[in-house]
């Protein structure tokens, strides 16, 4: 019994803890990291450099597989586009799920700048606008939210680059309880999101048929 609630008090205090979390995205590379008792720990990438560029030479030395017919959402515009609607939507998800810890997670940095570039400088601006107009109510939220004590968002729009360029940075204080926490929020609220997407695909879906059918049926004589 004494056993137990040892191992049940470890439990308790690991939990609640605080500790500092810091992610980024930069340059293509994605990391995650910890901070506790002043030891920092790497939690993402696990891999060496060593193994990634064995992996990323055995993927080059692969036979190239045959082209595949275009289709629409092949198109490099709407790849981008929907990226972007992507990233947003997790964003927005995450900054919900936090909500239910209002004001109790402290993020010590928040940053984020976005380069906004296409082939069309038309596709470029509209991207452009597109994002201007989503996060303001995006930090709306995460003010509301979060206790930021630094943040630095910036937005620019490139004529001379092809390729949109995306840099993001949060430093944050928590504990494995509200993490946890988090997650679960998170994922009950884009599993609702997910479900709600596909139905309006569906309903999107049936009526395009229906449109279709009434379309080639003959008229009565």
């Amino acid at each position: 019994m004494t056993v137990l609630l040892i191992v049940l008090a470890i439990i308790v205090i690991v939990l609640i803890i605080p500790f500092g979390v810091s992610a980024a995205y930069n340059a293509g590379v994605f990391t995650l990291a910890a901070r506790a008792a002043g030891l920092e720990f790497r939690l993402f990438p696990k891999k060496p450099k060593k193994e990634r560029l064995k992996k990323a030479r055995k993927a080059k030395a692969k036979k190239p597989k045959k082209p595949r017919k275009r289709r629409p959402e092949d198109d490099p515009e709407a790849r981008k586009k929907e990226k972007l609607e992507k990233l947003f939507r997790f964003a927005k998800v995450g900054l919900e799920a936090m909500g239910r810890f209002r004001k109790k997670l402290t993020v010590n940095r928040l940053m984020l700048h976005v380069v906004l570039a296409s082939d069309d400088p038309y596709a470029a601006a509209i991207l452009y606008g597109g994002v201007n107009s989503a996060l303001p109510a995006l930090m709306a939220i995460a003010e509301q939210t979060l206790n930021i004590r630094d943040s630095d968002i910036r937005t620019e729009v490139s004529f001379e680059s092809t390729e949109p360029v995306i840099a993001f940075e949060i430093t944050l204080t928590i504990s494995l309880a509200r993490i946890l926490g988090i997650v679960l929020a998170a994922a009950y609220a884009y599993a609702k999101l997910t479900i709600h997407a596909r139905r309006e695909k569906r309903r999107e879906m049936l009526a395009e048929e229906r449109t279709d059918r009434d379309g080639t049926a003959e008229p009565n004589v």
